[in-house]
Parts: structure tokens; C-alpha cells; sequence
């Protein structure tokens, strides 16, 4: 090989050489962008990690606090029961008196009634009336 063969190669490699360290800077500079880039999505990722982690917490301890609701409304519920059932007692007690005033009611107006023809002079025959009817 002469002399100007091996100029050339060398210059041809040089060349080869000044190429990929080109390549390679720039592969070094894509790799910072990247390093760079990792590192906020990273930061990104952890700021949105632990938002989350306290709305799960936020919401964990809203669940204890339904649960004491929950339990409010069940007593609440089993109260409203009992009282329904005391409210059928009343109605039934007030069905009864109402029963009683009627009767008592029919008694007043025979008694008014007997007691209207003896002040007019009629003399009737003394009978009892009972709620049942005359005795």
C-alpha cells in the first residue's frame, strides 16, 4: 500500500470517526433530554401518588362517619317502629272511647226523652234502659 492510499484511509477513517462521535454526542444529549424528562414524570408521578393516597384516606375515614349515620338511622328506624306500634294502641283505645261516647250519646237522648214527657204530664211506666236496650 503506497503512502497516498494510507493518507486516504486514515482521512476516510478520521472521517468514520468525527461521525460517530458526532453520533454519539448527540445520543449523549438525547439521553440528558431523557434523564430530564424521567425525572418530572417521576416527581409528577409521586406529587399525584400522594394525592391520591390522601383522597383514599379522605374517603376511608368518610366511611367511618357513614357508618355512625348508619347506625343513627337504624336506631332512629327501630324508634319509629315502636312508635308506630304505640300509635295502633292509641287508635285502638280512641276507637273504643269513641265506642263508649256513642252509647253513652243513645243514653242521653232516651233519658231527654223520657225526662221531655214527664214534664209534659205523660206519666210513663218506670223502665231502666240499659246500653243493650230497655229493661
Amino acid at each position: 500500500m503506497s503512502a497516498g492510499q494510507q493518507i486516504i484511509q486514515l482521512s476516510d477513517t478520521y472521517d468514520c470517526v468525527v461521525e460517530k462521535l458526532e453520533e454519539l454526542q448527540a445520543l449523549t444529549t438525547r439521553f440528558a433530554e431523557l434523564q430530564t424528562l424521567t425525572a418530572e414524570l417521576v416527581d409528577n408521578f409521586t406529587a399525584n401518588e400522594e394525592r391520591v393516597v390522601a383522597d383514599m384516606g379522605r374517603q376511608i375515614q368518610s366511611l367511618g362517619t357513614y357508618q355512625e349515620e348508619v347506625g343513627t338511622i337504624k336506631m332512629l328506624q327501630k324508634r319509629l317502629d315502636s312508635q308506630r306500634v304505640a300509635v295502633q294502641g292509641y287508635k285502638s283505645r280512641l276507637e273504643t272511647v269513641e265506642v263508649k261516647i256513642s252509647r253513652q250519646k243513645e243514653l242521653e237522648v232516651v233519658w231527654r226523652q223520657r225526662a221531655s214527657r214527664m214534664s209534659s204530664g205523660t206519666t210513663l211506666p218506670y223502665r231502666f234502659v240499659t246500653v243493650g236496650g230497655v229493661c
